[in-house]
């Protein structure tokens, strides 16, 4: 996506706030301009720096373009397909592959300007990928437990496979 259409759809989300009386015109202007300096993203910066409710973000984004909104929290965790694509390009993007169906791929995404993301998974898995839009804190959360679950399964498989599974593994952390 070339910078000048990013711009453009975050304008149109900031704007769209600004209609639904949740952000005045300078706010809006503010945060878009810091947005352009920290070189971020307009949701992630509205929602790192606590301006506005992530889940009032993701219901205007969802219905301004065109989305379905899905709750992560409804999410069976353990069903996530985490490995079907890198844990490198999960962060990257921060999405989230939430199920397939067939040859498609759903995933969860909080920012619906990185169109870059559907097609970088649909290079990677080979896959039509249909995005749904999620709560970015929520998100980064299940992106979080998600690939926390999979290092921790991928060292208990590797122990086992070397026939050390009989080793108990602790870190500082557990002796507090």
């Amino acid at each position: 996506m070339n910078p000048e259409q990013n711009h453009s759809q975050q304008c149109s989300l900031a704007e769209r706030l600004v209609v639904e009386g949740m952000l005045d015109e300078k706010a809006a202007a503010e945060i878009t301009h810091a947005v352009a300096a920290e070189k971020s993203t307009f949701i992630k910066y509205v929602v790192d720096n606590n301006l506005l409710a992530a889940s009032d973000i993701a219901s205007v984004a969802a219905d301004d373009f065109g989305l379905p909104l899905f709750d992560l929290d409804a999410l069976e965790k353990d069903l996530i397909p985490i490995d079907i694509v890198s844990s490198k390009l999960i962060n990257q993007h921060q999405a989230l592959p939430l199920f397939k169906r067939g040859q498609t791929l759903f995933i969860a995404i909080s920012d619906p300007n990185r169109l870059d993301t559907i097609s970088e998974f649909k290079f990677h898995t080979g896959m039509k990928v249909r995005a749904v839009l999620a709560q970015a804190d929520k998100l980064t959360n299940a992106i979080d437990t998600a690939l926390n679950a999979q290092s921790h399964e991928s060292l208990e498989g590797f122990l086992d496979a070397a026939g050390l599974d009989d080793i108990d593994i602790t870190t500082d952390e557990d002796d507090t």
